[in-house]
């Protein structure tokens, strides 16, 4: 889970860099994307009162807002 967690913070980075360098941000956001369905999944699992749609969706919404 912590590894989830991290790899998306580094994915954050990354788009960070990518903006400054004119990188691949909409590639970043992609996996972003494919990393917040992961770790809604966890939360998910951790706590069943959570709905795993909403989770995904909440943090699909922060990396489109970057």
């Amino acid at each position: 889970m912590t590894d989830s967690f991290k790899q998306y913070n580094q994915l954050i980075t990354d788009y960070a860099g990518a903006a400054r360098n004119g990188g691949d941000k909409a590639g970043i956001i992609n996996k972003m994307h494919d990393k917040a369905d992961e770790i809604a999944g966890l939360l998910r699992y951790a706590n069943m009162n959570w709905s795993k749609d909403e989770i995904s969706a909440m943090l699909k919404k922060y990396s489109d807002m970057l």
